[in-house]
């Protein structure tokens, strides 16, 4: 899944990849250098969730983009987001209008 966040101001893009790696259930997946990102394979059959591809975005400063990946039968993706957006606002509540 393809999320997309729009925050109050410009985030410190190595902050979120930190507090993001801190969230239970989920593995910080994200380094293209190494062609390490997130995919199916890597959660088949597990309930962990692989987030990645974390940028900002070219033109909105308070913008950040990132894939995250599970097994839909174990974790429903609409639930993973949820869950995700949900830990993010409570870590950045000031980030949230």
């Amino acid at each position: 899944v393809a999320i997309t966040v729009e925050l109050d101001s410009e985030p410190d893009i190595e902050q979120v990849r930190q507090t993001m790696s801190e969230f239970d259930g989920l593995s910080v997946v994200d380094d293209t250098a190494k062609n390490l990102y997130p995919i199916a394979e890597n959660v088949r059959g597990k309930d962990i969730i692989e987030v990645g591809r974390l940028r900002k975005d070219l033109f909105r400063t308070n913008v950040i983009h990132f894939w995250t990946v599970a097994d839909n039968l174990r974790k429903g993706a609409a639930t993973n987001a949820i869950q995700i957006a949900e830990k993010f606002i409570a870590k950045y509540p000031e980030s949230i209008s």
